[in-house]
């Protein structure tokens, strides 16, 4: 299975959710980082290129709608999906108005969600779907691996 260059952001307090979208993403090969809170979520953005950010609303401390409002303020280039066990219109209108560009209510099949990452990677800035490096400089997260040759890209894949 070769996974695509998409790096999906699943941010979730429900660790059996977390791990049932990780699992779906997966299946459809694109690369997941997984965070059970704001802050870890945060943490990642802050090293990894994220191309989507998938977010529950409701969650212990800090919420997913300050994760959107972060995201869209230091992210802005990033697509947002929200789901949500506790659906609501003002939640709705609220998520689309901190930059969400879909809103998914569990349970949800795995045909709605692979629709609606499909549509959130599709609208981003219009064409690809992979920022180029200048857009998103990559820090150093492989120890000192230095190099660009086609065995440490492949390397760094792996490792991914």
């Amino acid at each position: 299975m070769k996974l695509k260059k998409e790096n999906i952001l699943v941010v979730d307090d429900d660790y059996d959710m977390l791990e049932v979208l990780g699992r779906n993403l997966k299946a459809q090969d694109f690369h997941t980082y997984k965070a059970s809170a704001v802050l870890e979520a945060i943490d990642i953005l802050k090293t990894t290129n994220i191309h989507l950010l998938i977010t529950d609303l409701q969650m212990p401390g800090i919420n997913g709608m300050e994760l959107l409002k972060y995201v869209s303020d230091h992210f802005p280039d990033i697509p947002k999906l929200v789901i949500t066990g506790f659906p609501s219109i003002e939640g709705a209108v609220d998520a689309v108005k901190s930059g969400a560009l879909d809103y998914l209510t569990k349970p949800f099949t795995k045909e709605e969600l692979k629709k609606a990452v499909e549509k959130s990677l599709q609208s981003r800035s219009g064409s690809s779907t992979i920022p180029s490096k200048k857009e998103f400089p990559k820090e150093n997260v492989y120890a000192g691996i230095v190099g660009s040759s086609a065995p440490i890209q492949k390397m760094i894949e792996v490792i991914e």
